[in-house]
Order: C-alpha cells, then structure tokens, then sequence
C-alpha cells in the first residue's frame, strides 16, 4: 500500500546542501547587467551567451588564480580545484605520466545546454582553468574519460 511516512525537505534543511545555481545565475547576472550597447549590437542569443561566459570566466579567473598555491603543477590544479568547487565546478583530480587529469561528473555547460557535444567540456571552464593554473589545459574527448565523468581536462606544465 502506501507509505506511512511522507518526508519533505524543510528550509532549514535546503540550506544545508550545496546551491551552486543561486552563485551562477547571481553571476550571470552581473554579467548582463554589466553589459554596454556595443557589447551586444548586432549578436544573437549563442553569441550573448558565449560572450557572457566568457565575461564570467575572465571575473573567476581574476578572483581565483592569485588564490591557487602551490610549487608543482599537481599542487597548483589541487588548488584550483578546491576553489573552484565553490563555484559548482567539481572536479576529481588524477596524475598521469605526462601532466595531471581534471574530471568532472557535474558540468555546468553540460547541465545548462541539455545535451553532450561532440567534446565532453566547454571552452569557457577550459580557458578559465588556464588562466587559473598557469598551465596549458587540452579538453578530453568522450571516450578518454573514465567511468561516468562527463567532462575532464588535461593540464601540462
């Protein structure tokens, strides 16, 4: 039959979870607030939209990158991901034989488009990344990544 118990999750308890959406869209917001005529004369919505994560990733790489520490390359993408991961962007970190491997299981870019390109990570987080390390970073392709990730990153010194 039925249950005899009905849960719901109070207030009080919703605060108790991660809200990286609220961060996000208060960021995009900025963004777009922040926007001049010139800026979107003569875009459509894709050109907007790339335009804003780029405005984005730019701010969070200018807030973050003086932040990561570390001397060697694994101790700096450990840093980073750290930072990041207050941001919603959540990543495993893996060290290979020639550098050290991002890989995240809940992508934005993934999330906010609905759908799974012919690349598995957006260039937006790939640039931030870049600018946040120091380092190179190469997307992975679908079938590099492990398991149910579904997006990573490869960053060399």
């Amino acid at each position: 039959g039925r249950p005899r118990y009905a849960f719901s999750l109070t207030e009080q308890g919703a605060e108790l979870f991660p809200h990286h959406y609220v961060r996000l869209t208060r960021r995009l917001l900025e963004e777009i607030v922040g926007l001049d005529a010139d800026e979107t004369q003569g875009r459509d919505g894709v050109a907007l939209a790339d335009l804003l994560f780029d405005k984005m990733a730019e701010r969070l790489a200018g807030e973050y990158g003086p932040r990561v520490h570390g001397e060697t390359l694994e101790e700096r993408v450990r840093s980073a991901a750290t930072l990041l991961a207050d941001e919603g962007l959540d990543f495993e970190v893996e060290t290979t034989d020639d550098g050290v491997r991002l890989l995240g299981r809940g992508c934005p870019c993934l999330q906010l488009s609905g759908q799974q390109g012919d690349h598995a990570s957006c260039g937006h987080d790939r640039r931030l990344l870049e600018q946040v390390i120091g380092s190179p970073v190469a997307s992975l392709e679908r079938d590099e990544l492990p398991g149910d990730f579904l997006c990573g990153y490869h960053v060399t010194a």
